[in-house]
């Protein structure tokens, strides 16, 4: 795994934990998983799949 799959993977498990959260005052809200890193830094890099 390089380093750009490595950081795609760890901002997906950052929104996964962050969208999952149990308490509704601190989820993210569907608007800010959009500007989350994961879609936004993604897009430049390669796909987690090959």
């Amino acid at each position: 795994m390089d380093d750009a799959e490595s950081g795609s993977l760890n901002h997906l498990v950052d929104l996964l934990e962050r969208c999952l959260t149990l308490n509704p005052d601190k989820r993210l809200k569907p608007s800010d998983a959009l500007r989350h890193p994961f879609f936004t830094e993604s897009a430049n890099h390669k796909s987690l799949t090959r």
